[in-house]
């Protein structure tokens, strides 16, 4: 992969200057169809997850408890996409095994912004970060509850990457396009919330979009 010739200074920079068009990452049509999915794919696959997970819950622990924990799972995605949006998916690489893993992970949706065949997470990587997500979870949450946080959770997750997809395919507008857009076209440090802007103002770092909205929202 040519990416990991430059330094981290310079991939820094190139990245972060959005071009138009859909790259090929593999030779290989086997290895570049796995980086590509379809936005209906996280629907399809995540919800019925989320279900399953929740009739657990609800078996368990009966329905009121159990919608309280999932609502709570819901409502807190936003912290978690926050958090890995701005401090995994932008942690800076210093080394070229680094600078070709942040391309593949995040790096080559701010370079392409508009190749509409990598808008969503493939499987394969959400189901990993979901395992981990949901060990801690447990951890943190007696078995009923986590089960029903984590069903919650999921759900919130796919709202967001939904909400993603249909930003960026120009069929949802508004201020949280305008926000994401400004992270894209404007400032890559600002804006790390895409299914909405709470966490973002709790922690400094809301789009400072002003009078440059109009032009934004419609790249």
């Amino acid at each position: 992969m040519q990416v990991k010739q430059l330094s981290a200074a310079s991939y820094h920079v190139w990245v972060h200057s959005p071009v138009p068009g859909q790259p090929r990452f593999f030779a290989s049509d086997a290895l570049e169809c796995l980086t590509k999915v379809q936005w209906w794919v996280v629907p399809l696959l995540w919800i019925p997850v989320a279900c399953a997970w929740l009739a657990v819950a609800v078996q368990d622990w009966g329905l009121p408890t159990s919608a309280c924990y999932a609502a709570a799972g819901a409502l807190s995605w936003q912290g978690v996409e926050y958090s890995l949006h701005r401090w995994v998916f932008h942690a800076r690489p210093h080394s070229p095994a680094a600078v070709c893993a942040h391309f593949l992970l995040h790096g080559c949706h701010h370079k392409f912004p508009q190749d509409v065949d990598r808008l969503v997470f493939p499987p394969l990587p959400a189901a990993l970060i979901a395992a981990g997500l949901y060990y801690m979870i447990r951890l943190a949450l007696p078995a009923g509850g986590s089960d029903a946080f984590f069903g919650g959770l999921l759900l919130g997750y796919v709202r967001y990457d939904c909400m993603h997809y249909l930003m960026h395919s120009g069929r949802l507008g508004g201020r949280l396009k305008a926000a994401h857009m400004h992270h894209h076209y404007s400032n890559p440090e600002e804006a790390f919330g895409i299914s909405g802007g709470s966490v973002d103002w709790m922690l400094g770092t809301p789009a400072a979009i002003g009078a440059t909205r109009r032009s934004l929202v419609d790249r």
